[in-house]
């Protein structure tokens, strides 16, 4: 009896004819519920005559222990935008312990299969969006033990532009002539041309535009825009356009220039022409010569000259002005060539005496 008198509690077992270690003790066993597994155990003490006496020990076995997890899971990247882009999540223990990382999951009583996985997710930031996931793996008795998950969702793709912007021209001299450049995609997707613009995580409206120019050639200025469309992540598109700046405007003449006499037999008599154009305007009337592109001393000046008439020899000048792109404008200078001279006698001719008797009796006078 010492052994079931020592169970906690304060039992005594006695028998008027049966000593204590004559005694014998059988047990039978009852389990019901589940965490708690309830036993329910009873003891029969028999003396040596058949006399037997029953009593009850109930004894609760419960599983207090978590599921035992070792190990971690390795943090993952994948390609999206948003939280919901993150892959799905386990549902099975053989599902997390495939997933990267090196963790292991068991427990004392309840078997892998019936462990049950749930989780939970939290999501936070831009570029990546960093998605912690929680695991929690529960056995049968509802003890449970959580760990995580860090999920980086991130968008690593620039935006797609399908289609190009068309060449065009502009009136000017040079590359602060081309048009004002666009800030939007709608702008961009407004310009000359076929071009489409769009991004799988960020909306048109919060795409940034820049642009940059580089400048080549003269006549035209050849101008090559580099536009750069970035996503909220960074992610950026470039695409050119080409604006040729053509100057098309020939220098601008006002006034005019006075018709001039000079003394002299022929042509060649004329004064020689003016070759620039600070020359020209030096000149007797008030033309003045400009051009929107070129500055006057590098306007190039030439003539061609046209004579008619005699006394005067008349001779019409007519200046050529051209700017470095060829543009050029004409006018005229008429220059009069006048002999206003007598001809010069020197010396004197000898007198003579002839036979006569009248002033017919002269001989005829010379003709050449």
């Amino acid at each position: 009896m010492a052994g079931i008198e020592a169970l906690p509690g304060n039992i005594l077992i006695d028998d008027a004819c049966t000593d204590d270690a004559s005694l014998l003790v059988s047990h039978t066993d009852a389990s019901s519920g589940f965490c708690p597994l309830t036993v329910t155990r009873t003891y029969t003490v028999t003396d040596e005559c058949g006399n037997s006496v029953s009593f009850v020990q109930t004894i609760n076995i419960d599983d207090t222990q978590p599921p035992q997890v070792t190990g971690t899971l390795s943090e993952i990247t994948v390609e999206g935008c948003l939280p919901g882009n993150a892959p799905p999540a386990e549902t099975t223990v053989a599902g997390l312990e495939a997933l990267p990382g090196s963790i292991s999951i068991s427990d004392g009583c309840t078997p892998d299969a019936s462990l049950i996985v749930t989780y939970s997710d939290a999501s936070g930031g831009q570029c990546p969006v960093k998605v912690i996931r929680t695991y929690t793996v529960t056995d049968d008795c509802g003890n449970a033990v959580t760990f995580d998950q860090t999920i980086n969702v991130n968008d690593t793709q620039p935006p797609v532009i399908t289609g190009s912007l068309d060449p065009i021209t502009a009136e000017g001299c040079g590359e602060t002539d081309a048009p004002a450049a666009e800030t939007t995609v709608a702008g961009l997707e407004g310009l000359a041309g076929s071009l489409s613009i769009s991004d799988g995580c960020t909306p048109d409206v919060s795409l940034t535009v820049s642009s940059s120019d580089a400048s080549s050639g003269e006549c035209p200025v050849v101008v090559t825009r580099t536009y750069t469309v970035t996503d909220k992540c960074g992610n950026f598109t470039t695409v050119d356009q080409t604006i040729n700046i053509e100057d098309t405007q020939a220098p601008v003449i006002a006034g005019a220039l006075s018709e001039v006499t000079v003394e002299g037999c022929g042509a060649a008599s004329a004064p020689a022409a003016e070759s620039t154009v600070a020359g020209i305007e030096a000149l007797d009337g008030d033309l003045t010569v400009t051009d929107a592109c070129t500055a006057d001393a590098d306007i190039t000046v030439s003539h061609s000259d046209v004579i008619s008439g005699t006394c005067p020899h008349v001779v019409t000048r007519t200046y050529t002005v051209t700017d470095r792109c060829g543009n050029s404008s004409n006018f005229d200078q008429v220059i009069n060539i006048e002999d206003t001279q007598a001809p010069v006698v020197t010396g004197s001719l000898s007198d003579i005496t002839l036979e006569g008797c009248l002033p017919g009796d002269a001989p005829a006078p010379a003709v050449s």
